[in-house]
């Protein structure tokens, strides 16, 4: 009698009469007997099996194979398919989608093929007019055909899966899980699921925290509506930046890129704390703000606002210069609204009574905000002119 072991699954407490495997950490197993096709329950101690052979001993009665979802085909080495959970579990599924950890997921080929040209394509092959399509699989499992998945595993396949059915959209809070969705997504051609992954991908919170990371994933897909968006991120966390292991994933010629983008963002961002020309144009500009209006000690620089002539305070020229200082290192919106830059501003402001004023912090505070989103702007703009690939 020919035999084979695979393993279901490990327990910490065995159901067992056996008293020598109480309480130890075990796995259920079973043997496929040739050629009857029996499957055999045994438990296994893993602590200590290898020597002690009468672990081996069968508790219970033999069982037919069929009575499991196995593949029990001569050819094949023993496996053990596990059902997917809701909502890829329905009855009236049409095709299996099995990851590579052997789960498997009931699905419909309706759903996929309207979510995938991919699945079309797929299922349509050797399709004529009136006829049905011939299986893409010779495997089936309870009478339908099976897809078994190259690369994907069942946590992805279910999150991915997820996007085209008429469930709540998986939680993706890490780049870790969303990286291998979308090469998922964009290897099956999902285009829905690559729509919000895209979007996913470039939200606050990856964009704040790991903008390298969020970059090289955008250039190892191809995503420059995506690299163009994050790249103003990178900058502003400086560059070289910390290694991540994604960098392995692209291109020398993506990094040049993003050397070549600050280069060019340098002297621009510089000119806006030189040149104050787009202070005319620029919406968010208020002529009642205190260093228009005050008469305390004036610059030499004159701005015209709304079509008139203003003059703001010699403090507000100092500001600009420390921006220029500071954009000269770092090419990103947070050098102008930081600390660093507006503690002496409003220790000058200090020496004037109404400058000093609760308004006045409030103004210099609101002018920050207005230059740092002209920065981000210019940045964006150059961003969106580079040629990532």
């Amino acid at each position: 009698m020919q035999t084979q072991l695979a393993v279901v699954h490990t327990e910490d407490k065995p159901r067992s009469h056996r008293g020598d495997l109480e309480g130890k950490r075990c796995m259920h197993a079973f043997f496929i007997s040739r050629p009857a096709a029996r499957v055999i329950w045994v438990y296994l101690d893993v602590e200590g099996y290898a020597s002690s052979p009468d672990a081996f001993e069968p508790l219970s009665q033999s069982v037919p194979a069929s009575a499991l979802n196995l593949n029990c085909s001569s050819n094949s080495a023993m496996a053990v398919y596990r059902p997917a959970g809701t909502p890829f579990n329905h009855e009236s599924a049409d095709v299996i989608l099995r990851s590579t950890d052997n789960v498997d997921f009931r699905v419909h080929k309706g759903i996929l093929a309207i979510a995938s040209p991919f699945f079309s394509d797929m299922f349509a092959l050797g399709k004529g007019a009136g006829e049905p399509a011939k299986p893409v699989s010779s495997e089936d499992s309870d009478g339908l055909e099976v897809i078994p998945m190259m690369a994907e595993d069942s946590e992805v396949l279910d999150k991915l899966l997820r996007f085209s059915y008429p469930v709540s959209p998986p939680a993706l809070h890490t780049l870790d899980e969303l990286k291998p969705v979308l090469t998922a997504a964009l290897k099956y051609q999902f285009e829905l699921a690559v729509e919000c992954l895209r979007s996913t991908l470039v939200s606050s919170t990856f964009l704040s925290k790991e903008p390298l990371r969020v970059f090289a994933i955008a250039r190892q897909h191809g995503l420059d509506k995506e690299t163009s968006v994050v790249a103003p991120y990178v900058l502003r966390q400086g560059l070289p930046g910390p290694f991540v292991d994604e960098l392995k994933e692209i291109p020398a010629s993506a990094l040049h890129r993003l050397w070549e983008l600050q280069r060019r963002c340098s002297s621009l961002t510089v000119s806006l704390a030189t040149d104050f020309k787009w202070l005319s144009t620029t919406k968010g500009i208020d002529k009642r703000w205190v260093f228009f209006r005050c008469s305390c000690s004036a610059s030499d620089v004159t701005l015209s606002i709304d079509g008139q002539d203003m003059v703001p305070r010699a403090w507000w020229k100092a500001y600009m210069q420390r921006a220029e200082m500071a954009l000269r290192n770092n090419q990103s919106a947070t050098s102008v609204t930081s600390s660093a830059i507006l503690w002496p501003t409003l220790k000058a402001m200090a020496n004037c009574t109404f400058c000093g004023s609760g308004q006045g912090m409030d103004d210099i505070r609101a002018f920050s905000e207005v230059f740092a989103r002209e920065i981000d702007k210019t940045v964006l703009e150059i961003a969106e002119g580079i040629k990532w690939d």
